[in-house]
């Protein structure tokens, strides 16, 4: 839609917003003619670039040998790996966080900063756009310039809120002009919500487990359950320790932590370093307070803490190659090839291996769609809710505006023989054009193939098999002469 500059149909299909994730995809799009290697090119694009401003940042402490080898601990974490080779938003989001730490800390060294400090609140603000947790990073570095700022750098201040004190006027402009909300144009509600409904749901599950506590169980549950109730804080902190714990990567994690050792010396030397600890800091209490909302973390937000941390790793291989230099003949050089040579071999095992093939087959299954039909307004395929992003998207990769990849709640996805026959009675009428089954879904007989009338509305085009849904089975829906297939209406 991007592409076709369809602007107004941007927020259809299910999406309440746009991050800016969509746009450098449909931009790629245009030079590669291919949505998904153009969605994979903006992920390696913006994931390379992440490094090189992080090697930057490092720069600004350590020498270019230690930076070296800390970018490298940070090319080889796997949740960075795992993550750069999605199709998510994370690339674009570590780019542009990477980016404004380092325009930041560069900017608040110099006497003329307007410029550095601009561009650093601008590229916050693209972080936020692409990950709306990204805004923690401007709290934090106002925080920082009111705390240590001089006097005579007032003007610091100004220049880093110049750009949110033009949006706001933006924002306010389009508010009085269209009676849109300020709030859910720039996702205010969002992070209002987000910080004050952990605490209510915290209350909620304490009185959850008092429920359950008061009922007669056995030992040693009975005396369990008051105790979990009591600590639920603390169990949110060991679920969050362990993630982030798994996250860093335990090899590399060690690393971390022996660049604490000596913190205190290198804060009174440079007073930015607090501004990393701050970072750290802001960014371990928002991974609590969501793990205490959702009591899950996925690593991709992991990833928001190891960027400002990894100025933690330098300083770890700083101090342990001159703990070895000291207790041992080694010169420094070889001390840290050594270390290269093992964060290699820590590293890469964990790193190479192929990537979800299992999952080629929806592809495969799309593809074949789009083979069997060659249709340029879309095509329509009921699929298992799960699968039905994907199908639909490989299916019409090849349409201008393909229809809403979203499934249709109206329409009936059948889960035995009973529920098959009104469902293609439904879907005749509303000339659904292929039919997805999934044997894990199926509670039936397997053998309704063999059923006339869905001989008589089913065509066999394909079989699949796959390890979490069994044999897939794609089927074309013969289409009554009587009532043809009309266009799609375009999302």
């Amino acid at each position: 839609m991007i592409v076709t500059g369809q602007w107004g149909k941007l927020t259809g299909c299910g999406l309440t917003y746009i991050s800016s994730l969509p746009f450098f995809i449909a931009f790629f799009y245009t030079l590669l003619r291919d949505w998904v290697v153009a969605a994979q090119s903006v992920s390696l694009l913006f994931g390379t670039a992440t490094l090189v401003f992080a090697y930057f940042i490092l720069r600004e402490f350590c020498g270019r040998k230690i930076s070296s080898l800390a970018t490298l601990i940070l090319s080889l974490t796997p949740v960075m790996v795992s993550r750069s080779a999605d199709v998510v938003r994370g690339p674009v989001f570590w780019f542009f966080l990477s980016l404004g730490i380092y325009l930041f800390i560069r900017g608040i060294k110099r006497e003329k900063a307007a410029s550095w400090l601009i561009c650093s609140q601008m590229a916050f603000l693209m972080g936020t756009w692409a990950r709306v947790e990204g805004i923690l990073a401007i709290p934090v570095s106002l925080a920082y310039l009111i705390i240590f700022m001089k006097v005579h750098h007032i003007r610091q201040l100004f220049y880093f809120c110049l750009p949110l004190l033009v949006l706001a006027a933006a924002l306010f402009a389009v508010h009085f002009s269209t009676g849109k909300q300020v709030g859910s144009l720039c996702r205010a509600n969002e992070v209002v919500v987000k910080i004050t409904k952990p605490f209510k749901k915290y209350h909620i599950l304490r009185n959850q487990i008092r429920v359950a506590a008061e009922a007669d169980m056995p030992s040693p549950m009975r005396w369990f359950m008051p105790e979990a109730r009591s600590t639920i804080w603390l169990v949110a902190f060991g679920v969050l320790l362990n993630r982030i714990c798994e996250g860093f990567f335990y090899p590399f994690l060690l690393i971390y932590l022996a660049g604490l050792k000596g913190i205190r010396k290198r804060l009174i030397g440079d007073k930015r370093l607090f501004y990393f600890l701050f970072m750290c800091t802001s960014i371990f209490a928002l991974l609590y307070i969501h793990t205490l909302d959702t009591w899950t973390l996925h690593y991709r937000m992991v990833i928001f803490l190891i960027l400002p941390s990894i100025l933690f790793a330098a300083f770890g291989i700083e101090n342990i190659s001159e703990y070895l230099r000291k207790r041992t003949k080694l010169t420094r050089n070889r001390i840290l090839v050594g270390l290269a040579v093992l964060l290699l071999v820590a590293g890469i095992p964990k790193n190479v291996k192929l990537r979800d093939p299992e999952k080629m087959v929806f592809r495969e299954i799309g593809n074949k769609i789009a083979q069997f039909e060659k249709n340029p307004e879309g095509r329509t395929v009921i699929s298992p809710v799960a699968l039905h992003r994907w199908i639909s998207f490989y299916a019409n990769m090849d349409v201008d505006a393909p229809p809403c990849p979203e499934p249709d709640k109206s329409i009936i996805f059948p889960n035995s023989d009973d529920e098959l026959a009104s469902a293609l009675r439904q879907w005749k009428k509303r000339n659904v054009g292929y039919y997805l089954w999934q044997e894990r879904n199926w509670s039936g007989d397997k053998r309704f193939l063999e059923d006339e009338t869905v001989k008589a509305d089913l065509v066999l085009i394909g079989s699949w098999s796959h390890p979490d849904t069994g044999r897939l089975m794609l089927f074309k829906i013969k289409v009554d002469p009587s009532n043809p297939r009309p266009k799609h209406k375009k999302e």
